[in-house]
């Protein structure tokens, strides 16, 4: 999902529009309780917040909260702050219990490639105003001869990268079109 950076934890779970329930400590911030009302009793364990180290190829419990404070500065040695949004990140909550031998949750994130998780990919965008295409547009591209009172018309085409006989079915495809005048 795309967020603005420095998006805090929290308000990224939020966008993700997954039903969640938070409780929440001044000073401290956000704390998840449950999901999809999976998790809601604290005597069966709690929700950990993850960071996925790209260097390592590891899943590392975020020494710091979904919000509250200044964002955090990426040092895993560092507790101050909260967990901000950046480019390319990977984040994950767990269900899981605290080990008091090894100060470390139970349990981490299962890892997901991307395809498995997403299985759409956009693969063209076809913009026509007043009828004339304006074709293979990209992120981030602008239609600087559209104007008030024109007609825009949008083509996406889309390619799926579900593995083969893996039965999903997709009930809505979104598309997000900011027009800016």
């Amino acid at each position: 999902m795309n967020a603005e950076p420095n998006t805090d934890g929290y308000r990224i779970f939020q966008m993700s529009g997954i039903k969640s329930s938070w409780s929440y400590s001044v000073g401290l911030g956000h704390f998840l309780s449950a999901v999809e009302g999976y998790g809601s009793s604290a005597s069966d364990g709690y929700w950990s917040f993850f960071i996925y180290d790209k260097n390592s190829q590891q899943w590392k419990v975020s020494p710091v909260g979904s919000d509250g404070g200044a964002c955090w500065n990426g040092d895993y040695s560092s507790y101050s702050g909260h967990y901000c949004g950046v480019n390319g990140d990977i984040i994950g909550w767990v269900r899981t219990t605290w080990n008091s031998e090894t100060f470390t949750p139970d349990s981490q994130p299962q890892f997901s490639e991307f395809q498995s998780i997403c299985g759409l990919s956009i693969t063209n965008v076809n913009a026509f105003v007043d009828g004339k295409k304006k074709g293979n547009l990209q992120e981030g591209d602008k239609i600087s001869d559209a104007y008030p009172g024109s007609t825009m018309q949008f083509e996406v085409e889309t390619s799926n990268l579900f593995p083969e006989g893996k039965n999903i079915k997709i009930d809505n495809a979104y598309l997000r079109i900011t027009a800016q005048g």
